[in-house]
């Protein structure tokens, strides 16, 4: 006669401990419960529960479409929605959407929509060594979409839009990418202060309630500087970029190959009164603002305003603005017609220099 083996409390233990284990890879679905393993054939209900259940440097995988709920991550980890599929984060009064706390951690998310129902940040980046956010949507927040006083962090093909504060804002010596992505309709596009090293590739910052782009100085050891290239500022409430001095400061910005136009205020405003910016500007174009196109303005702290080959037409009153000690140098190799109603073109002394 074949004999039975028969299990006892302890072996049943002991296989629910290893169900209980952390993987790679887990999952969630509408139809996980949170008291599951969240493997592929028994998914979780929430990220949070997932997180649980993930290895540091694994993933969390959206198996379907749904709201998966906020959740804090302390770990390495990616969480990852695929294409098609619709992974939501409903975020309510006087919480963010996706708090970063993981010092030198390395952070994916990927495929999220993060929905502001009365909600303060969609994500809040406190620590962290590297964080990617991709194809993710920031919407309704009551603050800003995306907070940055950590770590370096890419921000790719992005739509960030309808938020009561900035639709990113970096504060401190971090470094941002920011490509291929659209912020609309929050008050600032984008807000870079104290020391904040912010690159924007190919992305575009319109309908803005006051600034398209707002960068000021940072420390002099750590200054802020900002490099776009390829990017569309328009239609904001107030100026298209401005670009602060601010005391025992320094402020560069580099801008090419970038359109501006159609702004309520001034195209960009660098103002230096409180402190030092640096402005070098090529091969852009700025047009049809209500005000002038490119004022710089020193009022008793320094502005420098490099500009090449580029295009400064239609704008309501002057294209080119000195004042107040502002030094503006013109490569002489710019188009500068119809503005000011066909009238004077500049205003102040504005420099032509040529070179090799």
């Amino acid at each position: 006669m074949r004999a039975r083996m028969v299990v006892g409390p302890a072996l049943i233990a002991l296989v629910a401990t290893i169900s209980a284990e952390a993987a790679q890879r887990t999952f969630v679905s509408t139809t996980g419960i949170d008291t599951n393993a969240c493997s592929l054939v028994a998914p979780c209900r929430s990220f949070g529960a997932a997180l649980s259940h993930t290895d540091s440097g694994g993933e969390v995988i959206v198996v379907d479409s749904g709201a998966y709920g906020r959740v804090t991550i302390s770990q390495p980890v990616t969480i990852e929605a695929p294409a098609g599929v619709y992974a939501g984060i409903s975020v309510f009064a006087a919480t963010n959407g996706i708090d970063v706390n993981a010092p030198g951690a390395t952070v994916t998310l990927r495929g999220l929509s993060i929905n502001g129902q009365g909600g303060d940040i969609g994500i809040d980046v406190s620590a962290v060594g590297f964080l990617r956010i991709d194809r993710c949507r920031i919407s309704s927040m009551g603050a800003q979409g995306v907070v940055i006083t950590s770590g370096s962090v890419v921000i790719t093909n992005a739509y960030i839009n309808d938020n009561g504060h900035d639709g990113v804002s970096a504060d401190g010596v971090v470094d941002v990418v920011v490509q291929n992505t659209v912020s609309a309709h929050n008050l600032s596009g984008a807000a870079f202060f104290n020391g904040a090293r912010a690159v924007l590739r190919d992305s575009t910052f319109s309908a803005n309630k006051a600034y398209g782009l707002y960068a000021s100085g940072g420390p002099t050891a750590t200054p802020t500087t900002l490099r776009a290239d390829g990017i569309d500022v328009s239609y904001s409430v107030s100026t298209g970029m401005y670009l602060p001095g601010v005391a025992s400061g320094f402020l560069t910005v580099t801008i090419t190959r970038s359109t501006i136009v159609g702004n309520a205020g001034n195209g960009l405003y660098a103002n230096g009164a409180s402190g030092p910016v640096d402005v070098t500007i090529s091969d852009s174009t700025f047009s049809n603002h209500h005000t002038a196109g490119l004022p710089a303005i020193a009022a008793g702290g320094t502005t420098n305003m490099v500009v090449s080959r580029s295009v400064v037409v239609d704008n309501a009153s002057v294209a080119f603005f000195q004042f107040s000690g502002a030094l503006f140098e013109s490569r002489g190799d710019n188009t500068v017609r119809n503005n000011n109603g066909g009238g004077a073109q500049t205003a102040g002394t504005i420099t032509t220099f040529g070179g090799t």
